[in-house]
């Protein structure tokens, strides 16, 4: 496998998720197969990732993109957003990457819209954040909890969606974890960093 064999493999498995999802599929209509791929710098994921782990956690229909994240993971640019400057734990960062193959300077060139598979291990929190965009969590392998700003915590497992408004302010507790989700972001600040700042979002 090289880079552009793993971006075609998770790129198709994750169009194929993404019609499980009503509410993805929602935001990201007219997505097609076998575009172009554009050359992508492999970066490898947090070393405290355990992406095998993932399998036991999904759901027979999503274990397609379970297994093409970890087939192809050596050969993705991993990222993250946050360092320790920015006061997220150290445990966090030990555990958590996320790749955006679709968006307007990624894998798969797209104008209005982000596509990311992002991965949390066990126990880990990521800290309130938000965003100008919006965002659609599809939940593909784990268990977490996502809280919204002055709203009720909300339990997820693989199958549900998570929805969040522009600047909504939000966190995922991985308790227990691990997390495998597949986002799409959608709207302004698509290559904007997220904002730590509660005083960022609405209510």
């Amino acid at each position: 496998m090289n880079s552009q064999s793993a971006h075609s493999l998770l790129w198709n498995a994750c169009l194929d998720a993404i019609g499980w999802f009503a509410d993805l599929a929602e935001i990201a209509p007219n997505l097609r197969k076998a575009p172009v791929f554009h050359p992508v710098k492999p970066v490898p994921l947090a070393p405290g990732a355990d992406l095998e782990h993932l399998r036991d956690v999904s759901l027979p229909e999503l274990l397609p993109l379970v297994d093409a994240v970890i087939a192809a993971a050596p050969y993705l640019h991993w990222r993250q957003s946050y360092s320790l400057k920015d006061g997220v734990a150290p445990e966090f960062l030990n555990a958590y990457g996320y790749v955006s193959f679709g968006g307007p300077e990624d894998a798969v060139r797209l104008k209005d819209r982000r596509i990311f598979v992002g991965y949390f291990g066990e126990g880990v929190e990521y800290p309130p954040h938000a965003h100008a965009a919006e965002e659609v969590y599809g939940v593909i392998a784990g268990e977490a909890v996502f809280h919204r700003l002055r709203s009720l915590p909300t339990r997820v497992f693989p199958g549900d969606t998570v929805c969040f408004d522009p600047w909504r302010v939000h966190s995922i507790d991985m308790t227990p974890g691990p997390l495998l989700v597949l986002a799409i972001w959608k709207g302004q600040g698509l290559g904007e960093k997220p904002s730590m700042s509660l005083e960022a979002g609405s209510p």
